[in-house]
């Protein structure tokens, strides 16, 4: 944002791009601590197991894509290997899996913690819940981002927020 605190149009094109790039508390999550590089020559390469299949859009391809584009803003420092859902681990055991430590990282919905963690279905797709514009919004302005990593960081895990997608329609 420029002083006068609008967005150019070249940043409201990214930013709209971010923000349609995003799905319903699908979130990439990392153990904690973070892994840091200490120094610009290192490499990140991370596990990452995915929920959904990658070839699903608006599901799926948000992490290939996430994948491809932190390869390329890196100059491939960091690199995120993508498997399809069940080659590491089963969809439902994602969030253990990276709290013990076992998976460096995941691409999840986080309504599926739910029998784990009641409140994680705050964090999904509801009937005549916000559309993705609104949820980005009260991810990263409000206390959405805050309120996810209060609860996941009991379980030594880090929820970032990749994608979403609008909201359930009436007859779900």
């Amino acid at each position: 944002m420029n002083k006068n605190n609008k967005v150019s149009k070249k940043n409201r094109s990214n930013h709209g791009l971010r923000v349609a790039a995003l799905s319903v508390a699908v979130g990439l999550m990392a153990t904690l601590p973070l892994q840091q590089a200490s120094a610009a020559e290192d490499k990140i390469r991370w596990k990452v197991q995915s929920t959904f299949n990658t070839g699903w859009p608006a599901l799926g391809d948000p992490i290939a894509y996430l994948a491809k584009t932190m390869d390329k803003a890196t100059d491939g420092r960091i690199k995120l290997k993508v498997y399809e859902p069940g080659k590491i681990v089963p969809p439902l055991e994602i969030t253990p899996s990276i709290s013990r430590g076992d998976l460096p990282a995941a691409y999840n919905y986080l309504a599926y913690d739910q029998g784990r963690i009641p409140s994680a279905v705050l964090f999904s797709a509801v009937p005549f819940g916000m559309e993705p514009w609104e949820y980005a919004s009260w991810w990263f302005e409000g206390e959405g981002s805050k309120l996810a990593e209060d609860i996941y960081h009991e379980r030594n895990v880090h929820p970032l927020l990749c994608s979403t997608i609008g909201p359930e329609t009436a007859g779900w």
